[in-house]
């Protein structure tokens, strides 16, 4: 039964104090805090927290780590082992529904399993699927019937999917699942038959839209449907501008294959033309890779994904405050 001290939305101890803080109500018998309130009711969000600690795992628990595909770059990157080490880990990969229909899957979860193997990660199953599904979903219940331990955390990234998992596997309909970051302040405890669901609060990665855009912003360029890869040729004397403040060049021709909302906006211009594009709102910064025949896949915050290959050195010049990875492609 939820803490009727705490919102039903965020899990947050409700206050009266502080509308800047975390769980500002006006009067204390509200259900939802002032932020939650509006997330449901106006889809708006004044206030940004970000939750800034780990909370307990109990031992011999099954852990979830739910990772969204379009985090792929972070796989594996949360210390997990340190806070609980006699548990039971179980990846997930969320939102598999953005990837396009003919993503070999099979090819993908062969991939995974080696890195997984190559870092030493501990853990004993990788699950794909996508929240929103109900088949999925079912899965997953039966799935978690079948394990023997009676606690169940849900871990992972901010944005990942978990409150919208937790929310279909115990039918909890006050939980908001929304696609802001931080939403989930403080755990959230539900009952699976004999089992008890957590949902812990999204552990923070810097780097995200949130960083540079408000909520009502950013919500609309993270992708919530099947993506479609937009190709573009870039050459040497050309550069591609993305929603107006990123900038990618080439020192050769080269392909990109782009995996990206689709009402994002993607514009070629030639190199001779010394018009700047980029909002000057942002501080930039540029970073230079070194491409070869491997293909690349180059993460650029929460935002999209890029597959490059072919011999190349590729500049992207983006606001600081952005995350930028560069790893091996795991897709075909």
């Amino acid at each position: 039964m939820q803490n009727q001290n705490k919102c039903l939305g965020c899990g947050a101890l409700k206050q009266n104090t502080d509308e800047n803080k975390v769980g500002y109500v006006k009067d204390l018998n509200s259900s939802y805090c002032f932020d939650c309130f509006s997330l449901k009711n106006y889809g708006k969000s004044k206030n940004h927290f970000h939750p800034d600690k780990y909370l307990e795992i109990k031992d011999h628990s099954l852990v979830l780590i739910i990772q969204s595909v379009m985090q792929i770059d972070l796989l594996f990157t949360q210390p997990i082992e340190r806070i609980q080490p006699n548990a039971k880990y179980v990846y997930i990969l969320n939102q598999v529904d953005l990837l396009p229909r003919d993503t070999n899957l099979d090819y993908l979860h062969e991939k995974i399993e080696k890195l997984a193997k190559k870092n030493k990660v501990k853990f004993f199953d990788i699950i794909f699927m996508s929240a929103i599904n109900p088949s999925d979903t079912t899965n997953l219940k039966r799935y978690l019937m079948e394990q023997k331990q009676k606690d169940i955390y849900l871990f992972g990234y901010q944005n990942s999917g978990k409150s919208t998992i937790f929310k279909s596997l115990t039918n909890n309909k006050d939980v908001l699942n929304l696609n802001k970051a931080g939403l989930t302040q403080e755990i959230i405890k539900s009952n699976f038959l004999d089992k008890t669901i957590y949902d812990m609060p999204g552990n923070y990665i810097s780097g995200n839209l949130s960083e540079i855009f408000d909520y009502e912003e950013y919500r609309k360029l993270l992708p919530s449907k099947t993506i479609k890869p937009k190709v573009y040729q870039l050459k040497e004397n050309q550069k591609l501008v993305i929603n107006d403040y990123i900038e990618i060049t080439s020192s050769n021709d080269v392909n990109l294959v782009f995996y990206i909302n689709e009402f994002s906006k993607i514009m070629k211009y030639n190199l001779a033309n010394l018009n700047n594009y980029l909002n000057l709102e942002y501080e930039y910064t540029s970073k230079t890779f070194k491409i070869g025949q491997e293909k690349m896949h180059i993460t650029i915050a929460d935002l999209m994904f890029i597959q490059v290959s072919g011999n190349t050195n590729l500049t992207v010049k983006l606001p600081k405050k952005l995350r930028l990875t560069i790893s091996e492609s795991l897709l075909k």
